[in-house]
């Protein structure tokens, strides 16, 4: 993610502020897990299965998709 930030010309922020939010829309989405873990340069799947494990309440949900829409 980081890589791909730069090579857009965004600002490199930590992880806890872009990716945990990303990672955990995109699986709740049904994006494969292979998939984000590439997207997001994991190389251990298990640093990216923590976001398939999480399921957000509903208004976690609701503020989720308010702040992305």
């Amino acid at each position: 993610m980081k890589r791909s930030t730069v090579g857009c010309g965004f600002p490199v922020s930590g992880v806890g502020e872009d990716e945990v939010p990303f990672g955990t829309r995109m699986a709740a989405a049904g994006v494969p897990i292979r998939t984000i873990q590439e997207w997001m340069g994991h190389a251990d799947m298990k640093t990216t299965q923590v976001y398939s494990h999480y399921s957000p309440t509903q208004h976690e949900t609701e503020t989720v998709d308010r702040a992305f829409a």
